[in-house]
């Protein structure tokens, strides 16, 4: 589930280890949206990792299709 987002970046969280400049992709639960993102950020708590990752091309409206 993402958190916070702004038209480039998203916050999230994961229940497994994620590392810096880690790709991930990014889904709905429709498919509309599929999209890859680099791992810009992470912070570790023990059941869970808080990720923040920049999408490596512009996705418009990316927002409105959750």
């Amino acid at each position: 589930m993402i958190e916070f987002g702004t038209p480039r970046e998203v916050l999230f969280a994961v229940d497994r280890p994620l590392e810096f400049a880690d790709r991930v992709v990014l889904e709905n639960s429709d498919g509309s949206l599929h999209v890859e993102a680099s791992v810009v950020a992470v912070q570790y708590h023990p059941e869970r990792t808080v990720v923040a990752a920049r999408f490596l091309k512009d996705v418009p409206n990316w927002i409105v299709k959750l």
